[in-house]
C-alpha cells in the first residue's frame, strides 16, 4: 500500500542571494529504524509502507521565557493560516540538525548556532520521522524577518499558551504532545532554578 505524504507540497521558493526562483525538493528517504535507505524522493510523492520523510522542529524560546509561534501562510497548501512551531522538511544530504538551522533562518531570519541546539525527542507520525529541537537565546520579533511564501505573522506566546495551542493540534501525535509538556515542565523546575541562584 502506498502513503502520500500529506505534509508535503512539490514546489518551494529558494532564494540563492541573486533572487528568488522556484524549484524541486528532494528528499531522503528513511526506513522504520530512521536510517536513511540511499534513496532520495521528490517531495509530495508517494512512499512505500515501512518508508517515511525526516522534518525537524524547533522550539524557540527567548530570554523573556517566550516562545516563537508562526502562522503558516493562508496560500500553503496544506494547513493555512494555522499557528505552529517553526518546522520543515529536511533536504537530502542534511541531518535533521542542518535542516532545523536552515528552517529557522528561512522562515523567520534568526541564526543558531547548530551546536547550541538540543535534540529532544524523536517522532513518527504518518509518513514522516521529526525531530525535535530546543534553543534559548535572546531574541525579540523586531529581529525576526518573515519568510512571506511560508510565514504570515509571527507571536511570542508563554509556556501555557504554547502546550495549550499544541494540545489541539490534530497534525500531533499525542507522543509528541506528551513529551513536549514534560520537557516544558521538567525544564521550568531544573534550568531555570537552577541558573536563577
Amino acid at each position: 500500500m502506498k502513503l502520500f505524504a500529506r505534509f508535503c507540497f512539490r514546489m518551494k521558493v529558494f532564494d540563492d542571494g541573486e533572487g528568488a526562483y522556484i524549484g524541486v525538493e528532494w528528499l531522503d528517504v528513511y526506513d522504520k529504524n530512521g536510517k536513511r535507505t540511499g534513496r532520495i524522493a521528490e517531495r509530495g510523492m508517494l512512499l512505500s509502507d515501512g518508508e517515511y520523510f525526516l522534518c525537524a522542529h524547533i522550539l524557540l524560546e527567548n530570554t523573556d521565557r517566550l516562545f516563537l509561534i508562526q502562522q503558516r501562510s493562508d496560500q500553503k497548501a496544506t494547513r493555512p493560516g494555522q499557528w505552529d512551531l517553526t518546522a520543515g522538511a529536511v533536504d537530502a544530504g542534511e541531518t535533521s540538525r542542518d535542516g532545523a538551522v536552515r528552517e529557522v533562518q528561512e522562515e523567520v531570519g534568526l541564526i543558531l548556532p547548530k551546536q547550541a541546539l538540543r535534540f529532544l525527542f524523536r517522532d513518527c507520525w504518518r509518513s514522516c520521522f521529526h525531530d525535535v529541537y530546543y534553543m534559548q537565546m535572546p531574541f525579540t520579533l523586531e529581529d525576526c524577518t518573515m519568510q512571506e511564501s511560508e510565514v504570515q505573522a509571527l507571536r511570542l506566546v508563554s509556556e501555557d499558551q504554547l502546550m495549550d495551542l499544541v494540545s489541539k493540534m490534530p497534525h500531533r501525535s499525542n507522543y509528541y504532545k506528551t513529551r513536549l509538556a514534560d520537557f516544558l515542565k521538567n525544564r521550568s523546575k531544573s534550568f531555570f532554578n537552577k541558573n536563577e541562584r
